[in-house]
């Protein structure tokens, strides 16, 4: 279980609550927490804007989440070292997290980041993919059809992917 103090910066935070080897706080002050304080206090490697009140920071301890919700400033940590990971084809699912609209895959992957790349270019073809190069090591990958981000971060010995999506909608029974 994470400790309240895997948090190192002066953001004032109450523990919301802890599972799946994660940790979740609820920013108390500031009032208007900034991404740029979250970069500065964790060292992030890599951060990046991910939809409206919501941005990821990645660290070589794990992935911090800052977003807005109901009229709350929150804060997540998914340490990169979690037991009982999933597999996926990509690598280790080390977290999976789940809203009604969006969903947020956390893999730790034995390939390189260009061996990704150069895979997903022949995997995900069809989908047209848009790839980018943020930073050195660092990739923007989009997928069409469905929408689909996967941002990879080259680590020493292994990549770290964050495979964000949009869910589809439920449909009930006789509404179409």
């Amino acid at each position: 279980m994470l400790m309240a103090d895997a948090y190192q910066g002066d953001w004032q935070l109450q523990q919301y609550d802890s599972y799946q080897g994660s940790s979740r706080w609820r920013i108390i002050a500031p009032l208007e927490p900034r991404i740029e304080q979250l970069v500065q206090a964790q060292s992030c490697v890599i951060h990046q804007h991910i939809a409206d009140y919501q941005w990821l920071c990645a660290t070589s301890e794990g992935l911090w989440m800052l977003q807005r919700e109901q009229q709350q400033w929150w804060l997540t940590l998914w340490p990169t070292q979690v037991p009982a990971a999933q597999t996926h084809w990509l690598g280790q699912i080390i977290s999976r997290q789940q809203t009604e609209l969006f969903e947020l895959k956390i893999i730790d992957s034995k390939f390189t980041a260009h061996q990704l790349i150069d895979y997903s270019r022949f995997k995900w073809g069809q989908r047209q993919p848009l790839l980018r190069e943020i930073r050195h090591g660092q990739f923007h990958l989009q997928l069409q059809q469905p929408l689909e981000d996967i941002f990879i971060l080259q680590l020493p010995h292994s990549s770290l992917l964050l495979q964000f999506r949009a869910r589809k909608k439920a449909t009930r029974p006789g509404y179409h």
